[in-house]
């Protein structure tokens, strides 16, 4: 996949930028900030800003617990995954090479107790997770899982060729790699 990459400089143009005062990064596709090069001390003529106050202003780190809620979007999803009423297992077509196939190959096949708690304690757990680091593939979801509890229904597909998941509930859906833990939901 192309990423669209802006390389913003005051001086000489490419292959020489490296000599310009200033020269700076951005990602086009966030508007992120990747990198600044500030290479003339002259340019910076203000004094520099010392924040003495910089944990208060950032206030306390959210707990682990936060960032899965998050991934499986709330935590009345969080709870079903949890502690589900059942737990239904399909194997999917590979939509990827042929999107005429439908999306269950088969399934849905009912889950046992202890496989249920394994696999609830897996995806529940913090550690489980390479938080934030995008790769560059295409998941090709192999498996899902169904989890039930009450009226909410948490769906998670998995793609173990690149060990990424993506989780859906309330009609939006979120990705996280699960490298860390990987063994153990295969």
């Amino acid at each position: 996949m192309l990423t669209p990459l802006f390389l913003i400089g005051w001086g000489r143009p490419p292959p020489m930028a490296f000599q310009n005062p200033i020269r700076m990064k951005l990602l086009g596709s966030t508007r992120e900030l990747l990198d600044v090069d500030i290479n003339d001390s002259v340019l910076l003529t203000r004094p520099r800003l010392i924040v003495t106050n910089q944990a208060e202003l950032l206030g306390p780190l959210p707990a682990p617990r936060h960032f899965v809620e998050e991934l499986f979007g709330g935590r009345t999803a969080y709870d079903a995954v949890a502690s589900p009423d059942r737990v239904e297992m399909y194997l999917l077509n590979d939509r990827l090479n042929d999107v005429t196939l439908p999306e269950i190959r088969e399934g849905p096949t009912n889950v046992r107790s202890p496989l249920v708690r394994s696999l609830s304690k897996a995806l529940l757990d913090f550690e489980t997770y390479h938080w934030g680091v995008r790769k560059a593939c295409s998941p090709n979801y192999g498996v899902k899982g169904r989890f039930v509890r009450g009226g909410s229904v948490v769906e998670v597909r998995f793609c173990f060729e690149c060990d990424i998941l993506e989780v859906a509930t309330n009609g939006s859906s979120r990705q996280e790699n699960f490298d860390f833990n990987r063994n153990v939901l295969v």
